[in-house]
């Protein structure tokens, strides 16, 4: 069986993603989530994220679709829930 890296099997899921607004969560291989947030275009900030490496042992995502107008609540919901490492709220 040929392993594939990181990057190339986030990757290929990302083009799965459609372009549209709503909220994700950036997890690590154990499923704690480790930032939440919004976007206008899921695929293009899920590419960002995997291009800068900007939150450390991210290794999959999961995301969640709503309004824009919804979104900004759905995210404050969801930060309380999982209280995520990188998010910069206080509890």
């Amino acid at each position: 069986m040929r392993r594939t890296n990181k990057k190339t099997f986030v990757k290929k899921n990302i083009l799965k993603v459609p372009k549209r607004a709503g909220v994700y969560a950036l997890l690590n291989r154990s499923d704690r989530v480790l930032y939440v947030g919004k976007t206008k275009n899921l695929r293009r900030r899920l590419f960002e994220h995997l291009e800068y490496g900007d939150i450390p042992g991210a290794y999959y995502f999961r995301t969640y679709y709503r309004l824009s107008k919804s979104s900004e609540k759905y995210e404050d919901i969801l930060i309380r829930k999982y209280r995520p490492k990188f998010n910069a709220r206080p509890w």
